[in-house]
């Protein structure tokens, strides 16, 4: 609702409707011996989904409905097996059917007269379907190192029908998809007698297009819209990393460092598209560049994590960590979804019934060179640096809660959370924090 048209607020309305959400499930499980398991977990389930969006722009009576309804269903079966004292082994397999129903209209708010809208997803049958099968092992060589890996097949189905295709100039009917890929990983675990622990993991990994990357059509960001490509390929990828944590001073202090690589080959991204020769064309009535998800070349991620734990006394712990991810595309252009470096650091006191806590979060910032484009690309999102470009600036907030058990029953919350009444803003949401605010809460347990 904060941006802006050419002279006035573009929207009057824009929101989401609730989601409608039901699951049912059926397990059954087994601690049987036999002779290929020695215990195994079947499971079926069904969701129905729906999930809807309106809008309304500034000064007109049109409130465009878009509404999606998703079936799911899925089996699900998992085995163990102790092959000896030192050796676990696992295996299993999944199947799901993921029906997909879009539908979309105009209501006139003033007199209540239906129009045809285009639908977020193709406006005919949606079919999402996936078998996957694995094989596991856990091997504890010695008391020092284990070593566990897997294997795991994928296939993926897509089908999407355009039954009305009057809104968009699509030269095709349908979007079929088929893909499967066979992935695995394998890890190390070495533990000193000095409480020292270092892991090092290899992994491979496989995403096929879905519904979502393959055909829907949606505005991303004023004055763009995405649309489907039936040319999407799967992405891989190929990641390693290593782990490092100590214990000293009696177990009192814990410190563990985390880094790891990841190689995207055949990356999606969303990138500049054009359909028939077109780059534009009118959405909602807006005339929008094209978009699409679509395969580059290759894409790095990377980075780390640090925390550290420590036990003052025996009322007082204190932790505190921090987290950062990077990455770039093969053009050098930065990882749309790689937020700024963040953590937090807490500290926690607890005696008899009493229960306090400390907390302080902090980002950092994403200056406007460091943006990914499509993120620049949405100025209203962010705060506006000395050049007059968006950047997300860096913030910090501290939260206070405590807790005070008057019975096993029954117990007393009260939180003080933005304590500073600092307005910041997380990256890419485009809402702005709630000021200092207090919660209290009377928990009943029965």
């Amino acid at each position: 609702l904060i941006q802006m048209g050419d002279e006035n607020l573009k929207y009057a309305e824009w929101y989401y409707g609730p989601q409608d959400w039901i699951v049912n499930s059926l397990s059954m499980h087994s601690n049987k011996a036999m002779k290929l398991w020695d215990a195994f977990k079947l499971q079926f389930s069904s969701q129905k989904y729906e999930e809807s969006r309106y809008d309304r722009r500034f000064s007109k009576d049109e409130l465009n409905s878009r509404i999606e309804n998703l079936n799911i269903f899925s089996f699900n079966a998992d085995f163990n097996k102790k092959l000896s004292p030192d050796f676990f082994y696992f295996y299993g397999a999944e199947a799901s059917n993921d029906n997909l129903k879009s539908i979309a209209f105009v209501e006139n708010i003033t007199n209540g007269e239906l129009s045809p809208l285009s639908t977020r997803y193709p406006a005919g049958e949606n079919r999402y379907q996936t078998l996957a099968a694995y094989s596991a092992f856990r091997y504890k060589v010695n008391r020092k190192i284990d070593i566990s890996g897997g294997l795991r097949y994928s296939f993926v189905s897509i089908h999407s029908s355009f039954e009305d295709k009057s809104f968009f100039p699509f030269d095709y009917e349908n979007i079929d998809l088929e893909n499967d890929a066979l992935t695995g990983s394998i890890g190390f675990v070495y533990r000193s007698e000095k409480n020292t622990r270092i892991n090092v993991n290899l992994s491979t990994g496989f995403r096929s297009p879905n519904i979502d990357d393959i055909a829907k059509v949606f505005d991303s960001e004023p004055g763009t819209v995405v649309v489907p490509n039936p040319n999407l390929k799967p992405e891989y990828v190929y990641s390693a990393d290593i782990g490092f944590k100590h214990t000293f001073l009696d177990q009192k202090i814990d410190i563990e460092l985390i880094g790891f690589y990841s190689y995207l080959d055949n990356a999606m991204i969303r990138s500049d598209f054009s359909i028939n020769g077109q780059t534009t064309l009118i959405y909602d009535g807006e005339e929008s560049n094209i978009q699409a998800i679509v395969n580059t070349g290759f894409a790095r991620i990377y980075g780390f994590t640090a925390q550290v734990d420590f036990e003052l006394n025996d009322y007082f712990i204190w932790k505190t960590g921090m987290s950062l991810v990077d990455g770039a595309d093969n053009d050098g252009f930065p990882i749309r979804h790689a937020p700024p470096i963040y953590g937090n650091s807490s500290i926690a006191f607890e005696k008899d019934q009493w229960k306090f806590q400390l907390n302080a979060f902090f980002n950092g910032e994403i200056a406007f060179e460091d943006l990914a484009p499509t993120e620049a690309a949405k100025p209203y999102l962010y705060a506006v640096d000395e050049n007059g470009n968006p950047y997300s600036p860096a913030w910090f907030s501290i939260d206070f809660k405590s807790v005070y058990t008057i019975s096993k029953a029954f117990a007393v919350h009260f939180e003080l959370e933005n304590l500073m009444d600092i307005r910041y803003r997380t990256y890419s949401s485009g809402i702005a924090a709630p000021g200092r605010s207090f919660r209290l809460s009377l928990v009943f347990n029965f």
